[in-house]
């Protein structure tokens, strides 16, 4: 069978990451922002704005990680409940084909009417 990347612990890890982050109010990073970046370089400036000390610029790469990697699991988790597998493939080749999207449009290709609904689904699949 299929083995999917929360048999290895990737789905506790980001549950247990950004429940950690959330406890301690340094999850800086908002739903609109995580659909938002264009790219690697956006996600570093994104992330190195939001570190809690210059020393460390990097420090919230782990919980900007745990975000994304925990919303591509949730699309493509092949489960009742969530079922978005066939419109993040879609919208990954619109993507990968040049078309750009306001993190509104992304959250709607995907069956959401917010960046904001989408993130409250993902986080009651992680069950935060």
């Amino acid at each position: 069978g299929v083995v999917s990347q929360a048999d290895f612990g990737t789905k506790e890890w980001c549950r247990g990451l950004l429940a950690s982050a959330r406890a301690g109010g340094v999850d800086p990073f908002f739903p609109e922002e995580v659909l938002g970046l264009r790219g690697f370089a956006d996600m570093v400036r994104l992330v190195a704005s939001r570190a809690p000390c210059d020393e460390r610029p990097y420090s919230m790469v782990p919980v900007f990680f745990a975000h994304a990697e925990s919303l591509v699991m949730f699309l493509m988790e092949d489960h009742p409940e969530c079922m978005h597998r066939a419109a993040f493939r879609a919208w990954l080749d619109a993507v990968l084909d040049g078309r750009t999207f306001t993190p509104r449009e992304t959250a709607e290709a995907l069956g959401f009417p917010s960046a904001e609904a989408l993130f409250a689904a993902r986080d009651r699949w992680l069950g935060l």
